[in-house]
């Protein structure tokens, strides 16, 4: 919001400027190390989320991060994962081309889960401004584990990102009830338009769906 309004203020003479809301973001400080982690998480979640994040680590699950490039080898079955994954949630949303040009993106990283040799969960996101932002996620549900990766995956990354000096965790929209059981808090989103001409018609459908989905 705070950008949003910096931004609609330098709006040049004869523009109109909308500051629209559209939606959320789930967002929590990651703390200077672990135990401030474990200590952002409500009491009522916390050791359920320290006991599967130690017995993910204790059944064999280790952290790949890969970063830039070094994903791209890893991105279709990836793609397979995050598709099945979002099926889950009735929208299947991901193709590989998307992902693999993402890549390029200053910061990107696909955060894997691997039980050996075997590739079971990921994040795919960035690591941009000392915020760890974690867009799309797959899930192998056919994993022994699976139950728990989530939860091991999640802990694991953000302990990652604490390591490399972040101090917030975006984890995005959606699955609003998961990302409050791990301390997280809803961050309003702005989207900023700038209409060089006056478009009356522009104007008012913008600003009823902004009325929809915020």
């Amino acid at each position: 919001p705070e950008q949003a309004a910096a931004l609609t203020a330098a709006a040049p003479p004869g523009v109109t400027a909308l500051d629209l809301g559209t939606d959320v973001a789930f967002t929590r400080p990651l703390g200077a190390n672990a135990e401030r982690w474990w200590a952002g998480i409500p009491q009522k979640y916390r050791s359920d989320a320290r006991r599967t994040w130690r017995r993910g680590t204790d059944t064999g699950l280790t952290l790949a991060p890969y970063t830039g490039a070094a994903a791209l080898p890893h991105l279709p079955y990836f793609t397979e994962l995050a598709n099945g994954t979002a099926d889950r949630h009735g929208t299947r949303l991901y193709g590989p081309e998307m992902f693999e040009h993402l890549t390029d993106v200053p910061g990107a990283v696909l955060l894997a889960a691997r039980d050996g040799d075997r590739l079971v969960g990921g994040f795919y996101g960035w690591l941009h401004r000392r915020c760890l932002y974690l867009w799309a996620c797959g899930i192998d549900y056919r994993h022994p584990a699976a139950h728990r990766v989530y939860k091991w995956l999640l802990t694991e990354s953000a302990l990652w990102a604490i390591d490399r000096g972040a101090h917030t965790l975006d984890l995005g929209r959606a699955n609003y009830a998961a990302k409050l059981r791990v301390g997280c808090r809803p961050q309003p989103l702005r989207t900023v338009v700038f209409l060089p001409r006056p478009e009356p018609a522009t104007v008012t459908a913008l600003s009823a769906l902004a009325r929809r989905l915020g």
